[in-house]
């Protein structure tokens, strides 16, 4: 499986022909209200993993069989290469990145695919494969911080800690001004992990200070708080290995404010918060473009559950969370 990773983001990171030739015997025709729903309604579903997905790959290959037009192929390509992805064969799963990554759908959901490959192939004990993976991805969606983070702990948990220590510091360096003062961020978090499965004191005492600096608490005070719920293994299996990628069973829902929609304002949100052991969000902080986004987004991410995380035979919460929003009128 290692050549055929290697060859793979050696092909998707440098392609650069168009989605369009996915699409065989086809025309410029008129894509069918049914097809655009079908499209939708399973993108938004393969995104969440709801329903039964393999039921709607079945429909959704019986639409594809009967598409004439090219774009009506390629949307249905696409939403079965993320079902693929998710709940495939690895081989099957693997086959459809470039599928995907050749699309024109938005980077956002591309990521949310490259992400869930990396952690199906670490599942299945991979974990080469997934760093490979990770490394690409990191270059490909630069813009994208999960990517780095999931490297980061991928790399240690292979016990390559020089690498990981430096992947993690870029990552907390890189974080620091976007982040608030009174809060770590998600990258100091792993930051901390790697520097604990290091063994190296010196390292641990150091991050360890730079964390407390960043939240205003006492050293003391932020072992305590973390107790055993900030190690590689417990972030991997949070970031990496769950079938998600950590993402809510119960996803935020989150409502345009009335005045920004009049307004006509737009913004990102990246929403910071701790899951407890019952699965509901703590401690939740939002930092916005927009400071109108900001109640609106921590009331739908404190209304999100997620599903214990469990790591060998023992439940933790996760700490140091990111969930982004975004604020877009249509």
């Amino acid at each position: 499986m290692f050549l055929k990773i290697f060859r793979l983001v050696l092909f998707t990171i440098a392609a650069n022909f168009a989605f369009s030739a996915m699409a065989q015997d086809c025309s410029k025709g008129f894509v069918s209200g049914k097809v655009r729903k079908a499209v939708a309604d399973g993108r938004y579903s393969a995104a969440l993993n709801l329903g039964d997905q393999a039921d709607r790959r079945l429909q959704l290959d019986t639409l594809l069989s009967k598409e004439k037009s090219c774009v009506g192929q390629n949307a249905l390509r696409y939403v079965i290469a993320m079902i693929d992805v998710n709940q495939g064969e690895l081989d099957a799963a693997i086959a459809a990145l470039p599928v995907i990554l050749q699309s024109d759908m938005e980077e956002s959901w591309k990521a949310v695919s490259v992400q869930r490959l990396i952690g199906r192939l670490y599942q299945s004990g991979a974990t080469g494969d997934a760093i490979i993976l990770a490394r690409g991805a990191s270059e490909r969606f630069k813009e994208t911080p999960s990517f780095p983070h999931a490297l980061a702990l991928l790399l240690a948990a292979d016990g390559q800690i020089a690498e990981a220590r430096l992947i993690a510091q870029s990552a907390l360096d890189s974080s620091l001004s976007a982040t608030p003062k009174g809060l770590v961020s998600e990258a100091g978090w792993i930051r901390f992990a790697i520097a604990g499965a290091s063994g190296d004191q010196e390292d641990f005492d150091a991050v360890l200070a730079s964390l407390s600096l960043q939240a205003g608490e006492s050293r003391d005070a932020i072992l305590a708080y973390i107790g055993e719920d900030v190690t590689v293994p417990v972030l991997l299996a949070a970031r990496v290995g769950g079938p998600l990628l950590g993402a809510p069973n119960t996803p935020p829902q989150p409502r345009y404010p009335q005045k920004m929609a009049v307004e006509g304002r737009a913004g990102d949100c990246n929403i910071h918060f701790d899951v407890s052991v019952d699965g509901v969000p703590q401690k939740v902080q939002a930092v916005c473009e927009e400071d109108g986004f900001k109640s609106e987004s921590e009331r739908a991410v404190s209304e999100a559950r997620y599903d214990p995380l469990i790591v060998d035979e023992q439940v933790h919460r996760r700490i140091g969370m990111t969930y982004p929003l975004e604020f877009k009128l249509q």
